[in-house]
Formats: structure tokens, C-alpha cells, sequence
């Protein structure tokens, strides 16, 4: 299991998505040590949950769960199916962006549909 980590961050961005989500962005306060550097990184392309608050975070004073919630049903199946395409994208050789390469494949989905109706 991942360990949780707790670093100073500022959040210095936030955009809407067409999907209804928000995409937010996250700079941290300082220069990380190796092991934090190390733990960020490990975190890429992980969902998880995020506390924020603008002072240290006390476990003992704070509920922070020790259990990582299921977060299945909390998705669209359309953000899940993008979320998968985004996983076989990043297997290829990445000639194309991710919007490339997501507008190609659902095109072959709606396709392979519209086939079946004639």
C-alpha cells in the first residue's frame, strides 16, 4: 500500500472539465527530500483521496480513514471508458496525443454500433 503523505502544497490552479469533473493543480511549498520526491511520484496515475487543509494535518485530531474507500459506481461508464483508453495509450509508442488517440478509438466504437444496425 501506497503511505500516505503530507507535504505543504498550494492550490494554484482549477479548470472544468467537459465531463463535469475539475482538474486541480497542486504546487508544492518546498524543495522534497529524496523519500518525499520518491512518494510523489509513486503516486502518478493512482486515484486516491485528497485532505487538504491549511495547517498541518494532526491524525490524532483529524478523521483521516485507514481504509481506502471501493470507488466503483462513483464513475460515469463514459469517464471509466476514457480512463481505460488513457491506460492502452500509454502502452503505445505515444505518436499521437491522448485526445488523438481517444477521438480515433471512440470513432471505432461508434462504428463498430452503427454496423450492427444495418
Amino acid at each position: 500500500m501506497t503511505p500516505r503523505l503530507q507535504i505543504p502544497a498550494a492550490v494554484t490552479a482549477l479548470k472544468t472539465l467537459a465531463d463535469r469533473t475539475i482538474r486541480l493543480t497542486v504546487d508544492l511549498g518546498r524543495e522534497l527530500n529524496p523519500e518525499q520526491s520518491a512518494a510523489v511520484f509513486a503516486l502518478l496515475h493512482l486515484e486516491g483521496w485528497m485532505l487538504f487543509q491549511p495547517t498541518p494535518i494532526d491524525e490524532n485530531t483529524v478523521d483521516v480513514p485507514d481504509v481506502v474507500p471501493d470507488f466503483k459506481g462513483e464513475k460515469t461508464p463514459a469517464q471509466r471508458l476514457r480512463g481505460t483508453l488513457y491506460r492502452v495509450w500509454e502502452t503505445t509508442d505515444r505518436k499521437i496525443t491522448f485526445e488523438q488517440f481517444y477521438r480515433e478509438q471512440m470513432e471505432k466504437i461508434i462504428e463498430h454500433y452503427k454496423g450492427k444496425l444495418e
